[in-house]
């Protein structure tokens, strides 16, 4: 730990770290249900990937900016494969972990950006996850431009995970149990009251709450009929029916199924 009281910004040596003096700092990322799994890889095959922290304000430990997920597999190793590794001579344990020192120049609203790109090249934020994630830079005074632009997105994109978060808490429960899409939040946060108020019924039972139990019907926005010309295309290039015209026309169908709001479908 005594090189990580003189870090220069430059500075980007991976450094061996016992494990009881890291902790967890600020993360994206609520849901560790993944974390068994990867001990399973970790203890067979070792960490592959070092995580990344920074020197906590006292200097006396490790604060993990991104890789909580493989801090959080290290221990479950320790804790739960003990009897496993009498077995396994070859398994793992982790009095350390490799770890890189974050740039001293990184801000906390930089490092909510960083957290969103590490997990998407692994495994991505819930939706509900990314959302609270987008409203924290928007509080840190980032514009939806600026957020959309620093993940790859669009402004309308971040507007519309944002806009679940204003969903009733029973339905923002039910996107975090993927029983909701996140299509349906959006439009939920604007349905009319009886539409939400049946939607919030069918939540509490813990049903499947759809598209088509929230949308209005009306006129078809400019992102619906992009929608159903992107299902109409991906039918009928990947379609395995006999002929063409028959394709075309299954993918016009569903397309159009998706516009009038009959099927659920992703930002």
């Amino acid at each position: 730990m005594s090189r990580l009281k003189d870090l220069a910004d430059k500075v980007r040596d991976e450094l061996q770290i016992p494990i009881d003096v890291i902790h967890p700092g600020e993360n994206c990322r609520k849901d560790f249900e993944t974390v068994p799994d990867l001990a399973v890889s970790m203890f067979n095959m070792g960490q592959l990937v070092p995580i990344e922290v920074r020197r906590s304000e006292d200097g006396q430990s490790a604060i993990i900016c991104n890789g909580e997920r493989r801090w959080r597999a290290a221990q479950y190793v320790n804790e739960h494969f003990k009897e496993w590794s009498k077995e396994h001579q070859n398994g793992n344990r982790f009095d350390t972990l490799r770890c890189t020192i974050e740039p001293i120049s990184v801000k906390p609203d930089e490092r909510i950006v960083r957290q969103i790109e590490h997990n998407d090249l692994a495994v991505p934020l819930k939706p509900i996850e990314r959302a609270e994630a987008y409203k924290k830079l928007v509080e840190l005074g980032w514009t939806l431009e600026r957020i959309g632009k620093a993940v790859g997105k669009t402004a309308q994109h971040v507007t519309d995970y944002i806009s679940m978060l204003n969903a009733p808490v029973e339905l923002v429960d039910a996107v975090k149990e993927e029983r909701m899409s996140p299509t349906a939040a959006k439009k939920a946060a604007r349905a009319k009251p009886e539409k939400k108020a049946a939607a919030i019924a069918k939540a509490s039972r813990g049903e499947r709450v759809k598209v088509k139990d929230v949308a209005e019907g009306g006129v078809l926005g400019i992102g619906d009929i992009k929608k159903a010309i992107k299902r109409a295309d991906n039918y009928i290039y990947n379609s395995k029916k006999n002929t063409t015209e028959e394709a075309r026309w299954m993918g016009v169908k569903f397309g159009l199924e998706i516009a009038a709001r009959m099927h659920d479908s992703d930002f």
